[in-house]
């Protein structure tokens, strides 16, 4: 987990830029791959060795506690647009 001082984030291939995720009132971001095993035990991961291609960028609420009083509520959102699209 790490927290971006930009509510932007640019995937790059290489020092190409692929797609951009913006985030909306969340403050972190989870970068994760599966592995083997996860990958494994995911019925609908396919195929069963994508997980040496694939990495996954989560924007979240994540560092800490997000308090949601009584009667409040929370929204969050992110935004993943293809670069030159």
């Amino acid at each position: 987990m790490y927290t971006p001082t930009s509510n932007e984030i640019t995937v790059l291939q290489g020092d190409k830029p692929i797609f951009r995720i913006t985030r909306d009132n969340l403050t972190n971001v989870v970068v994760w791959n599966p592995w083997t095993e996860k990958a494994a035990s995911m019925g609908d991961f396919a195929p069963k060795d994508g997980y040496k291609n694939m990495l996954c960028v989560e924007p979240g609420s994540v560092g800490t506690w997000q308090v949601v009083e009584p009667g409040d509520a929370f929204e969050g959102a992110q935004t993943i647009s293809l670069v030159g699209a």
